[in-house]
Parts: structure tokens; sequence; C-alpha cells
């Protein structure tokens, strides 16, 4: 058996520890959002998909993936264990989803559109700003995790 201490933990879910929500933000949070839960498999979206959503990954862990240029194989693209935000650049640069997401293992979520970011933005202006920090954290360790692994296919 596993013990879920600082040093077996992805390294995402160490940087995303450090900026998670409070469960008390957890559950203003839910009041502007939509809990869903995937199982193993499901599909959140699929490359090509509108993009008006952010998520985040309560508990579980989700899998990025698209098609070569060939259209043959899937490259994986990130994993997103608990405490991850995804699907920011695409609601900030409203654009379509790169790539389409699934649930690699059973995954509950929480689902933010875009409308009820902007209504908390309004009604609960701190608690926008710790979501908006808690953002900038998780999509900075991404932007760092993806440029290790371009760096290592040199």
């Amino acid at each position: 058996m596993t013990t879920n201490t600082k040093d077996n933990l992805h390294p995402l879910q160490k940087v995303c520890a450090r900026s998670a929500p409070s469960k008390r933000d957890l559950l203003k949070l839910s009041r502007y959002g939509e809990l869903l839960r995937l199982a193993a498999g499901d599909f959140l979206w699929k490359e090509g998909d509108r993009a008006d959503t952010i998520v985040l990954v309560l508990a579980g862990e989700l899998i990025s993936n698209r098609a070569n240029d060939f259209g043959q194989d899937l490259l994986i693209l990130g994993l997103y264990p608990k405490g991850t935000v995804i699907g920011v650049a695409e609601v900030i640069g409203e654009r379509n989803r790169p790539c389409s997401v699934h649930a690699r293992k059973d995954a509950n979520l929480l689902i933010l559109k875009r409308h009820d970011l902007e209504k908390m933005a309004v009604e609960e202006p701190d608690l926008a700003k710790r979501l908006e920090r808690m953002l900038w954290h998780s999509t900075a360790h991404q932007i760092d995790s993806l440029m290790g692994r371009i760096a290592a296919l040199s």
C-alpha cells in the first residue's frame, strides 16, 4: 500500500497542493460550476470541440492526446492529476480544443463556464483572485513540464 506523502506525489500534484483551493473556496466555487464524474475512459472533450469551460480536477486523473500529423498514432500531451486546472488557454484565447481529454482514472471534476467565471468575478472578487492565482500556478507548471519534455526529445 502506498501512502500519500510529499515524496511520492506527482510533481504537478506538489505544485497544485500549494495553490489548491481551500475546502471553503471549493464550496463557493461549486456554486458557480457543475460537478461532473467521469469513469475511466470517458471523454471530457474531443479535439475541435468548442471551448467555453475550464476544469478543476478534484480527484482522479485526466489524460490529453491527439493524433499525429499522419493520423495514425495518438500522442500523449499531458497527464492531469488532482489539483490541476485545464482548458484555460483555450477559454482565454477563445479557440477550439486542440486535443482530446479523457479520464485515465475515475475522476471528479468541477466545470466552470466562462459566463460563470465572469459572474463570480463580480459577485466574489476575492474568490476570483484566489482562483486566478491557482490557474497561474497550474498553467505555469504545465508549461514548465512541457518544456522539459520537449528538451528531452532533443
